[in-house]
């Protein structure tokens, strides 16, 4: 031990000390990341989720331009059928409606 005691005191000793340490606990670091579950991205079920939360989204964005159009169209001409306003709402509605146990079940399995 006294053989290598003046290393010690030696500043560049202690840089390359810490720096191997920080070495091997980056490495460390890294290879649980990425080897993980965490490191690898979405599960498939997260995926799947997913897919259909962007699949109902894109039919009530639809459902929602339709009405949207049925509105202004309306705001242009008073005198135009009013169905053509409320169709797209009664659209949204009945889907919500048909596919809210769906939702339900899905969100009970995700949660």
């Amino acid at each position: 031990m006294s053989k290598y005691r003046h290393l010690l005191k030696k500043w560049w000793f202690w840089l390359i000390f810490l720096v191997v340490i920080i070495g091997v606990v980056s490495l460390f670091w890294y290879t649980q990341v990425y080897t993980s579950e965490w490191g690898k991205g979405l599960s498939k079920e997260d995926k799947e989720v997913l897919e259909k939360a962007n699949k109902s989204t894109n039919e009530f964005n639809k459902f929602a331009k339709e009405a949207n159009s049925g509105i202004k169209s309306f705001n242009n001409d008073v005198t135009i059928d009013p169905q053509i306003v409320i169709n797209p709402f009664t659209k949204m509605g009945d889907n919500i409606t048909e596919r809210s146990d769906e939702f339900i079940k899905d969100y009970d399995e995700y949660s």
